[in-house]
């Protein structure tokens, strides 16, 4: 099987020498049309382009100053522009500041630093076009041990089966850098907004690359509005949810039935799908999220996430928040208080009444490597020596990516009926024995825990019936 080289790999338009043999591989008749399209989605993750600025997201200083250096030299190699500025920052917050919150600390602490390096101002480059993206990294990674404490509990640290040139030397390519590799992708559609992404999560979507008009927007994989059967016999109450209408605005939803969910939407909704997380915000917004939480960013005080805090109040009425909340043992009272300020927000900011919140579709069968469990990890890696040739094929679809093995996700939930096949889930014990069999050769989602976040994706149902469980990482 073919290991490819990050140090090695050339950075000319969409293809490399590299890729041209691999494909030796992959056009081998048993690939789909579908499967070949996935391939030149991941080898289009290769070109020369990437976010003119990252932002990583640490736990601590130690982890700040390795990634401030690792990156700094190795940024070129993994996204293929050169001129990408990095920062590393961490989150001195007590208790956390949760991954809304920690999103706008980390942008801000991001400015400070750019300005004392002489990289300028942030938000107006922001504001001025460029494309930016924050990586979350926090966590020791516990579900990992024992192999983030040879990073010095750095978790985004631990190393992949590939090569990057780093001050001159090859040396094993990181999850982080993988994860920076794919995301680079986003970067020239998303000019004059800041993606956020986690740490230890590499997706390829099957639907390309898709930008929004939104001030903010999140990924997901969408389908059509199921029917009430389908609900159930799926077990989408299960997960959270964000619904499309017709106009593109989205909405994002809690654990609810069919019938609830139904009281919740509007008559309009077009499309529903799990939530990736992952979202992206316009300049104007990211500066308006700024001014109004400055109280809280200048003391380091409360902890919101994005979904519970901010979309979820900006995107429901306000009795179904107070709903939902109560769910989360938040008070009548604080939930009450918390909708009336993201209203008055959402006024000030939108006064036309114009939606805040889109929707980035990822598509219904998105690859997915997730490595936020040491089963995961494993699982991933010796993939790539398992002698069928579906395997092969989906262990060549990684390699070009990250030179790890076979892709963990795959279909998107509900997008398919297809039956795991005895011979693949045979092939290699750890993966019969793996919570996350296959439900098509290239595998099955699995979401990594987003800080502070508990959406989790569905999966798809094959012939072992095996239960869904949530994956975390922290």
């Amino acid at each position: 099987m073919l290991f490819r080289s990050l140090g090695s790999a050339t950075w000319s338009g969409h293809t490399s020498a590299r890729f041209e043999e691999s494909m030796a591989d992959v056009t081998s008749p048993e690939l789909t049309a579908e499967q070949k399209a996935m391939l030149a989605e991941i080898d289009a993750m290769q070109g020369p382009e990437g976010f003119d600025v990252i932002i990583v997201c640490c736990s601590n200083l130690a982890a700040e100053k390795f990634w401030q250096a690792r990156l700094t030299e190795s940024v070129a190699e993994v996204t293929g522009c050169a001129s990408t500025t990095v920062l590393a920052v961490h989150e001195d917050w007590d208790g956390g500041a949760g991954n809304g919150l920690g999103t706008l600390y980390a942008f801000q602490k991001a400015c400070a630093k750019a300005a004392e390096s002489g990289h300028g101002d942030l938000l107006e480059k922001l504001k001025g076009g460029a494309a930016m993206a924050i990586y979350h990294t926090a966590g020791k990674g516990t579900r990992m041990a024992p192999l983030p404490g040879a990073e010095n509990n750095n978790k985004p640290g631990v190393k992949l089966s590939a090569l990057v040139k780093v001050g001159g030397e090859q040396r094993p390519l990181t999850i982080l850098e993988a994860v920076v590799r794919q995301t680079s992708s986003y970067a020239r559609v998303r000019k004059g907004r800041c993606s956020v992404f986690w740490g230890d999560q590499v997706f390829v979507p099957s639907c390309g690359v898709q930008q929004t008009d939104k001030a903010a927007d999140i990924l997901a994989a969408l389908r059509p509005m199921p029917t009430k059967a389908e609900w159930e016999a799926e077990g989408l109450h299960q997960y959270g949810l964000i619904a499309v209408a017709e106009d593109g605005s989205a909405m994002q939803l809690e654990k609810v039935t069919y019938d609830v969910a139904t009281r919740y939407l509007p008559k309009d909704v077009k499309q529903v799908g799990t939530s990736l997380g992952s979202f992206s915000l316009s300049a104007a917004f990211m500066a308006a999220l700024l001014d109004e939480f400055a109280p809280e960013l200048e003391a380091k005080t409360a902890c919101l996430d994005s979904d519970p805090h901010f979309w979820m109040p900006v995107t429901l009425a306000r009795q179904d928040y107070l709903d939902v909340m109560a769910k989360k043992d938040t008070t009548a009272e604080e939930a009450g208080a918390h909708f009336d300020r993201m209203a008055s927000f959402r006024a000030k900011f939108a006064p036309g009444g114009e939606a805040l919140l889109g929707c980035v579709d990822v598509g219904q069968t998105a690859y997915w490597w997730d490595y936020g469990r040491l089963e995961l990890y494993m699982n991933n890696s010796l993939f790539v020596t398992a002698a069928s040739a579906s395997r092969n094929r989906s262990s060549t679809a990684a390699t070009l990516l990250t030179s790890v093995g076979s892709p963990s996700a795959v279909p998107v939930p509900c997008s398919s009926t297809h039956e795991a096949s005895t011979a693949d889930t045979a092939a290699r014990p750890s993966a019969a024995s793996s919570s996350a069999c296959c439900a098509e050769p290239l595998g099955a989602v699995r979401l990594a825990e987003r800080p502070s976040c508990r959406t989790a994706l569905p999966r798809a149902i094959v012939r072992q019936d095996r239960k869904s469980t949530r994956l975390n990482s922290s």
